[in-house]
């Protein structure tokens, strides 16, 4: 800080939010790229006849487990702004989505149609562009 600026002091709360949503971009970027990618192997091993290589589901869980600390560390930060700030609606549709993808990686839906896990990978694309 210059000696005579009078401008806003930015709070360290606010400062790690600045980094939180930092990190969170490239891990949300680097998921939708891995999206792609994903999708591309998965289709050459259904045409092959073939299972998604196992390593495919490491990579998302890891993806899984990134936003689940990203979503902890913004609410450990927020506290109740979480809820009720001005972000609020955005940190709950962040954690629907969270929960979706948990819900996938333990799979704990009964659910066997692909159409809702195509139902969260694109509101997962959709959390991309919110970023």
């Amino acid at each position: 800080r210059d000696l005579f600026d009078d401008g806003p002091v930015e709070s360290a709360v606010d400062k790690c939010l600045r980094y939180v949503n930092y990190i969170s971009f490239l891990l949300v970027t680097s998921n939708a790229f891995y999206m792609g990618i994903r999708v591309d192997l998965s289709f050459r091993a259904i045409e092959n006849g073939e299972e998604d290589p196992s390593h495919l589901h490491a990579i998302e869980h890891a993806f899984t487990a990134g936003f689940v600390m990203e979503l902890g560390v913004r609410l450990a930060l927020e506290k109740l702004s979480f809820f009720y700030g001005p972000n609020a609606r955005w940190n709950i549709f962040d954690s629907l989505v969270v929960t979706f993808q948990l819900f996938e990686a333990l799979q704990i839906h009964n659910l066997r149609n692909t159409t809702f896990i195509r139902i969260i990978r694109v509101v997962r694309i959709v959390r991309t562009a919110r970023v």
